[in-house]
């Protein structure tokens, strides 16, 4: 059965969703199979879905993010893209809408803004801006009891947002190889551009899969389908409380099995020498496999 408007509220308030929340939401809406007569229609009917569902006194809060340009290459790019409230969003067509919502409030973080509409917008996101952590806003949000909505997201790629605020609650992404390689210009409050470095990464996820026993044992997390697509809302403190024991007793807990992957295997104190040393297998390893592809044809 195509999926509607009121079915797509049926499930989300089955998966535990309820009016006055504050939702973080992850989506994947393609997976969902709900669309109206036009692409523009289809956005702007979820966004009132989603905030039918937490009501007047609730929350919808999206990333929005965009990912900046390598370090030191700045001055090939200042004319041509500057942070601002309606820059375009790389976290999605959804997020995409939210940015261009005119009841929407977004951070002023140059790289990893959040956007959201609702009764708490302001309070989460108005202090996250150049000076603040990429996922402080994430922060916010467990302190109003908020819950994290994977519409359409339940897979083995994408993981609670609380994963990467415990990376950052605990110095990890500090740590990440490639913290300080990324810049992106931004207007400050006096209209003046200027140039932010981010110092902070989230890291490798593709061991993260392994947290659904936990959030399942811990009744962090409940599962449903949300139209056609696998989904589930997480309760954000207990999935943050559960990560962060995890990652403060044994960070490698998370760590994955590639040997090339730079969050997982290029941090310490020697990653001077893993960095390079990690770029040059993924490079040789890539010329392998592409002439190995040759010789087979």
């Amino acid at each position: 059965m195509k999926p509607t408007k009121d079915s797509i509220l049926k499930d989300i308030y089955e998966l535990g969703i309820r009016h006055g929340d504050t939702v973080h939401v992850l989506a994947d809406l393609l997976k969902v199979g709900y669309f109206e007569k036009s692409r523009e229609y289809t956005l702007r009917a979820w966004i009132d879905i989603l905030l039918e569902a937490v009501g007047e006194k609730g929350t919808i809060t999206i990333a929005a993010y965009n990912f900046g340009f390598l370090r030191f290459t700045g001055f090939m790019r200042k004319n041509r893209f500057v942070f601002d409230r309606y820059c375009e969003s790389g976290s999605g067509s959804l997020s995409k809408a939210f940015v261009n919502d005119e009841r929407a409030v977004r951070s002023k973080h140059p790289t990893n803004s959040i956007v959201g509409i609702g009764f708490n917008a302001h309070r989460i996101l108005d202090s996250h801006d150049h000076n603040a952590l990429s996922y402080a806003p994430i922060g916010e949000i467990i302190k109003l009891k908020g819950k994290n909505l994977h519409l359409g997201t339940v897979d083995s790629r994408n993981v609670p947002m609380t994963f990467h605020y415990s990376e950052e609650s605990l110095g990890v992404t500090l740590r990440h190889p490639l913290s300080g390689f990324t810049q992106q210009y931004f207007r400050d409050d006096q209209g003046n551009i200027r140039l932010f470095t981010r110092y902070g990464l989230g890291g490798c996820t593709r061991n993260c899969v392994h947290l659904h026993g936990l959030l399942v044992a811990n009744d962090a997390i409940q599962y449903g389908y949300i139209g056609r697509g696998r989904s589930a809302v997480i309760d954000m403190k207990k999935s943050f409380d559960i990560i962060y024991d995890l990652m403060k007793e044994n960070w490698n807990y998370f760590r994955c099995s590639d040997p090339r992957c730079l969050s997982c295997h290029g941090r310490g104190v020697k990653k001077v020498v893993k960095v390079p040393v990690l770029y040059a297998k993924t490079i040789l390893g890539g010329l392998r496999n592409r002439l190995m592809k040759i010789d087979k044809n």
